[in-house]
């Protein structure tokens, strides 16, 4: 019985050397791809730490504009504003008498 032919094709000296002409043509546009890639990915890191930071800030800020409208808020109340003149300001009413405590000497 003869036998069959062979179904795979025979590689020549001019497929090698297209194959690997292929492969370094690839080779050579991956190189400066994964160059940026990793310079993105250090570009990325830093954004995010900043980010972060920048998040703190925010929130931090957040909390002082919360405190001064409560402030803001109590200013309305007169009992707070005669309370604040009072122990900040040094201030007494018509006929009253401030009495201030000595401080201890060192």
């Amino acid at each position: 019985m003869p036998q069959s032919p062979s179904r795979e094709p025979k590689r020549g000296k001019a497929s090698v050397r297209r194959m690997r002409l292929a492969f370094l043509v690839v080779l050579a546009l991956m190189i400066p791809i994964g160059y940026s890639a990793w310079g993105q990915l250090a570009k990325l890191k830093d954004n995010n730490a900043q980010l972060n930071d920048l998040r703190g800030q925010l929130n931090a800020k957040k909390k002082i504009n919360a405190e001064m409208e409560l402030e803001l808020k109590r200013m309305n109340d007169p009992e707070y504003r005669e309370e604040i003149i009072r122990s900040e300001l040094n201030q007494a009413k018509d006929g009253e008498t401030v009495f201030e405590s000595a401080k201890p000497a060192k």
